[in-house]
C-alpha cells in the first residue's frame, strides 16, 4: 500500500499490473466477500489502536462519489491520513449486518 496525491498515485499504479486503474469499481458496486485491488480515497481515519496481542490497527472510511465503506486496516502505524489516496488490496465482508473492508499493510 502506498499513499500520495491522486495524480501521483494513478501514475505509480499505472505500472502495477495488479492494480485496477482502467476499470475502477465504484464503492456502491463493491460486492461482499470479494477482493478489490485499486485506488481508494481515505475519507476518515479513527484513533489508531492495538489488539490485546499488540498488533496495531485503525478503523477507517474509504469514499468515492457513489458512497463509502468502513473497515479495518491491520498493521497501521500512521502511514497515511484522511484525504490521502491509497493503492490497496481490500477484502469485503459482512460485519454486524453491514459490508465492511479489511486490509493488511
Amino acid at each position: 500500500m502506498f499513499h500520495a496525491s491522486r495524480q501521483t498515485t494513478e501514475l505509480l499504479a499505472a505500472g502495477d499490473k495488479d492494480l485496477n486503474v482502467d476499470s475502477y469499481i465504484p464503492i456502491a458496486e463493491l460486492g461482499c466477500n470479494k477482493e478489490y485491488q485499486q485506488i481508494f480515497l481515505v475519507d476518515y481515519v479513527f484513533t489508531p489502536k492495538k489488539t490485546s496481542q499488540g498488533k496495531p490497527y485503525v478503523r477507517a472510511t474509504l469514499k468515492d462519489v457513489t458512497g463509502e465503506i468502513d473497515g479495518v486496516i491491520w498493521g497501521f502505524e500512521g502511514q497515511f491520513e484522511a484525504g490521502s489516496y491509497i493503492a490497496a488490496k481490500i477484502k469485503t465482508k459482512l460485519y454486524e449486518q453491514n459490508m465492511e473492508f479489511e486490509v493488511d499493510i
